[in-house]
């Protein structure tokens, strides 16, 4: 099970990076952004995160959003749960409130995250026009592109490694 974990935290990692740093080529300047936290709230989150630190995260995240920037926040575990519907940061009042909204659940139910990406990504429609949408997708598939290229880096390194531990184990 911890083998099949990983690729799916690196893909989770590459479409919340991806959604995170992505502007339209045609940015004139700062531009809002729209962001979608999805946070495990299974039962193994009581032995990986027993502090609750993913919270105490997503608050700090909070803070350094501007005025303009949207964010929500999703829960998954056995089903998903929008902990904080898609909110527009209008001032330090606001951010109060969305941290307000981001309360600590004791872990439980299994690991379903697809169920919190499809909660997530419709959270996020709300925000994403469909032409916008297109370009996302496609900074999506690049990342993904570029993930498998340090991908087969990595693995031509491992192989250098492996030959020069041979060599100096002969």
């Amino acid at each position: 099970m911890p083998v099949l974990r990983v690729p799916s935290v690196v893909l989770l990692t590459l479409v919340v990076l991806a959604f995170l740093f992505i502007l339209p080529a045609d940015a004139q300047g700062p531009q809002n952004i729209s962001v979608v936290l999805i946070i495990d709230s299974s039962g193994s989150m009581a032995r990986t995160d027993p502090s609750n630190l993913r919270f105490t995260a997503a608050r700090q995240l909070v803070d350094l959003l501007e005025d303009g920037d949207e964010i929500s926040v999703v829960l998954f575990a056995d089903d998903s749960t929008v902990l904080v519907s898609l909110t527009k940061v209008t001032d330090a009042a606001s951010k109060e409130a969305i941290k307000a909204g981001l309360t600590s659940v004791a872990p439980r139910g299994n690991t379903n995250m697809l169920a919190g990406l499809e909660a997530g990504l419709a959270e996020l429609s709300e925000a994403i026009s469909a032409a916008s949408m297109d370009q996302q997708l496609d900074k999506v598939h690049q990342l993904g592109e570029q993930y498998q290229q340090s991908e087969a880096e990595l693995k031509h390194l491992w192989e250098q490694w492996a030959e020069i531990t041979e060599k100096l184990e002969g």
